[in-house]
């Protein structure tokens, strides 16, 4: 999926979200306010559903990187001290892994989307324990 698409999806679903909120469009309600908030809310909604794209990838991989040159060189390096930033690492060493791993290459489409689905029921039931 490309950003562009991603952002389509984004407007449409946030739009739909906002408008069913409503019970009507901003058509029916004719309200111009109304319309600039409703952009403005799927503007927020999109910033804060993005998916990381290339650059955010890359720039997360030039601070693993570093960090891994700095362990091999010094025997310890430091790591970021909020929270967010270190799942943002755990998470690309976690894809780093699994495709070094490359399991998913020797895989029929079949048996990577059963694994996808199994993934995404995980999903599913620890947000239902989580809540």
């Amino acid at each position: 999926m490309t950003r562009s698409d991603f952002r389509s999806i984004c407007t449409a679903l946030a739009f739909v979200a906002v408008t069913l909120g409503e019970k009507q469009s901003p058509q029916v309600m004719g309200d111009r306010k109304k319309i600039i908030a409703y952009a403005e809310l799927i503007e927020a909604f999109c910033k804060d559903n993005s998916f990381s794209d290339d650059t955010e990838a890359k720039r997360i991989d030039a601070a693993i990187d570093r960090h891994i040159k700095e362990l091999r060189t010094d025997n310890e390096t430091t790591l970021p001290e909020d929270k967010a930033a270190l799942i943002k690492l755990y998470d690309r060493l976690q894809q780093r892994k699994s495709r070094r791993s490359a399991l998913y290459l020797t895989m029929s489409a079949e048996e990577l989307a059963d694994i996808v689905l199994k993934h995404m029921d995980e999903e599913i039931d620890d947000a239902g324990t989580m809540s």
